[in-house]
C-alpha cells in the first residue's frame, strides 16, 4: 500500500471524509465485531488527533465510544483543512497529515480484518460473470482479462474524479444476481450499466461487507472498503431514474461495493472467487 504522502490531495481528504462514515460499517448488523474494532478504532482517533495538532488545534476530548471518536475528529479534521474543495497546505502540514493518514488507513485495514474474524461471511464460492472497463462514465464494456493494481484497474477511468478515484475506490465490485433481481423489477440494467469493474455470481452478496477479501482468479485480492454511494450518472440504469434503489441507506444489500487492491493480478470471466 502506497503512502498517503505520494497521493493527490483529494484523494487525502476524501479518505479522511470517508472516516467519518467508515466505522459504522464496520460494525453494522455485526454486534460481535463492535469489541474487535475497539483497539484499531483508539489507534484511528489517536492519528487524526496527531493531524490537527499539526493544523495547531486542540483536539479535545472525543465521545467515549472509539468508533464514534474516530468519525468526530474526522470531521474535525476535514474542517480545519478547509473541507474537500481546499487547497493542499504547505508540506510541514501536508506531511504531518499524511503521516496520520498512514496510520488510521492502516487501522482500519486492522479493524477490518477484526471484524471479519468476530463474523466471518457465510457464503461459498463463486465465479467471475464479467470484467468491465471504461476511458470514462458508463456504461462499462466487457473486456477478456483485466488487470487489477493498487492503483486501480489498468485502463480503466473515472469521469469524477470528485468522489471516485480513492485507493479504497481502486475497484468496483457487484453481484450478478443483484442485477437481475433488478432488471425483474423493471429496471433497465445491465451488466456493465452502472460501472462496475468485476460482476460476480454465486456470492451471498449480502455476506460482503468491509474487511471481506475477495480472491479474484489465481492472484488478485481486493479487500471491501463499503458500498459505492449511486448518482445521476446511473439513473438511466433505473426506472423513473431512481438510482437510490441501490443506496446502501435505504437498501441495504443491494449497492455495488468499493474495494481497496490487496494483491494484484489478472482477473477473466469465468475465474473462481473465494470470500473470507
Amino acid at each position: 500500500m502506497t503512502s498517503a504522502a505520494t497521493w493527490p490531495w483529494p484523494d487525502v481528504v476524501g479518505t479522511i471524509r470517508m472516516q467519518t462514515r467508515w466505522w459504522d460499517l464496520v460494525v453494522e448488523d455485526r454486534p460481535a465485531a463492535i469489541e474487535a474494532v475497539d483497539e484499531p478504532a483508539r489507534t484511528a482517533a489517536a492519528a487524526l488527533a496527531e493531524g490537527l495538532v499539526a493544523l495547531g488545534l486542540e483536539p479535545g476530548d472525543p465521545p467515549p465510544e472509539p468508533t464514534a471518536a474516530v468519525a468526530a475528529r474526522a470531521a474535525a479534521l476535514l474542517a480545519a483543512l478547509g473541507g474537500r474543495g481546499a487547497a493542499a497546505p504547505a508540506p510541514p502540514v501536508h506531511d504531518a497529515v499524511a503521516r496520520a493518514l498512514d496510520s488510521v488507513v492502516a487501522a482500519t485495514h486492522e479493524a477490518g480484518r477484526a471484524a471479519v474474524a468476530a463474523h466471518p461471511p457465510r457464503s461459498g464460492p463463486g465465479r467471475v460473470a464479467a470484467v468491465h472497463l471504461s476511458p470514462g462514465g458508463v456504461p462499462k464494456q466487457a473486456v477478456a482479462v483485466a488487470r487489477l493494481t493498487g492503483a486501480g484497474v489498468v485502463g480503466d477511468a473515472q469521469a469524477d474524479r470528485r468522489d471516485h478515484g480513492r485507493p479504497w475506490q481502486a475497484l468496483s465490485v457487484w453481484s450478478a444476481e443483484v442485477v437481475a433481481a433488478l432488471a425483474a423489477e423493471g429496471h433497465p440494467v445491465g451488466p456493465g450499466t452502472c460501472g462496475e469493474n468485476v460482476l460476480v455470481t454465486g456470492i451471498d452478496w449480502a455476506e460482503v461487507r468491509p474487511g471481506v477479501q475477495l480472491r479474484l482468479g489465481a492472484d488478485a485480492v481486493a479487500e471491501v472498503a463499503g458500498p459505492a454511494d449511486p448518482c445521476r450518472t446511473i439513473a438511466g440504469s433505473f426506472t423513473g431514474g431512481r438510482f437510490d434503489r441501490i443506496d446502501h441507506r435505504r437498501h441495504p444489500g443491494w449497492s455495488r461495493l468499493y474495494a481497496w487492491i490487496v494483491a494484484e493480478g489478472d482477473v477473466r470471466p469465468g475465474d473462481p472467487v473465494t470470500v473470507h
